[in-house]
């Protein structure tokens, strides 16, 4: 083969392999990354400071989660106990999302975590809070 018909080849190669890569990603072969909003969640009451906030036991806490969140997955807990949550609808369309600290807990600290998974449930809006049990 001599150099001619060497780079002929290659140039062949070239635009055929070209032609096939864009007839596939024009059918849909290209990667498709999925987006997922994060509901947004942040705590309402007690007002989160730096560090560990002091609470009495059996202390309410309200979390406000965007209207875009899965209302009947969203849960709350507490050192890995599950506090039931009182969902209600506010004037603005966000859910107030409410429970108390479990009984059990009545001495030291916990974090006091909320999770709203979206819509489509491919992500979850997160928010926590560190208190002091007093």
């Amino acid at each position: 083969m001599n150099k001619t018909q060497l780079v002929s080849s290659s140039m062949i190669t070239l635009l055929l392999s070209m032609t096939l890569s864009q007839s596939v990603f024009a059918y849909g072969g290209g990667a498709r990354q999925v987006v997922c909003k994060k509901p947004e969640v942040k705590v309402l009451s007690p007002q989160p400071q730096k560090g560990a906030l002091a609470v009495a036991p059996g202390s309410e806490f309200v979390f406000e989660v965007s209207s875009d969140a899965k209302q009947k997955a969203i849960s709350m807990s507490a050192k890995d106990i599950d506090i039931p949550a009182q969902i209600s609808t506010m004037n603005n369309g966000k859910l107030k999302v409410s429970g108390n600290l479990p009984e059990a807990l009545v001495d030291g600290y916990a974090s006091v975590a909320l999770t709203a998974p979206s819509e489509s449930g491919k992500c979850n809006g997160q928010a926590k809070i560190l208190v002091q049990i007093q």
